[in-house]
């Protein structure tokens, strides 16, 4: 967590407080965008020293993403090669506005796009759950991995580029 002190009406960030005399304790706001726990502690000349642990969730999903890993802490697919024969994996995660991982959800569908050489639809295969695909590439060529899950904005993969195998 990174999170920041607001003022209790969320006007503006502040960087400490004053107890009004008399007083023994007093409010502000905490805010975050990244997941996590934060531990926030205080401390005022006589008065006894007080700490709270505050535990930031993911947001509502906003996005989907063709990922490395189903558990959220892989990136993107970017670019790369693949040699021929060989398989690799693609995850559909949703993430948040600040990108927090949500989910790795079944995707509606997963397609490739901007085939190139001998690159074909059938060499990616989604997995029973639809949360994953496999993509084999058995001719040289190109593609990206597309996943799409309802409204939500999509980013595919990187250009994976078949190597290696028979002339397209």
């Amino acid at each position: 967590a990174t999170g920041a002190f607001r003022d209790l009406s969320d006007t503006f960030t502040i960087t400490s407080i004053v107890i009004p005399a008399g007083a023994s304790s007093t409010n502000y706001l905490y805010e975050d965008t990244k997941t996590g726990t934060a531990t926030i502690t205080n401390t005022a000349t006589g008065l006894t020293l007080a700490t709270q642990t505050e535990t930031v969730g993911a947001g509502a999903a906003s996005m989907v993403r063709v990922e490395t890993k189903a558990d959220g802490s892989g990136v993107v697919m970017g670019t790369f090669n693949l040699t021929a024969g060989i398989s690799t994996n693609a995850f559909a995660i949703t993430r948040d506005a600040f990108t927090n991982f949500v989910a790795n959800v079944a995707a509606d569908s997963w397609t490739l796009a901007s085939i190139t050489g001998g690159v074909v639809g059938g060499d990616l295969v989604p997995a029973g759950d639809s949360k994953s695909a496999t993509f084999t590439g058995h001719l040289k060529g190109s593609a990206v991995i597309q996943a799409a899950s309802g409204a939500l904005a999509a980013t595919d993969s990187g250009v994976i580029t078949v190597v290696g195998g028979a002339p397209s």
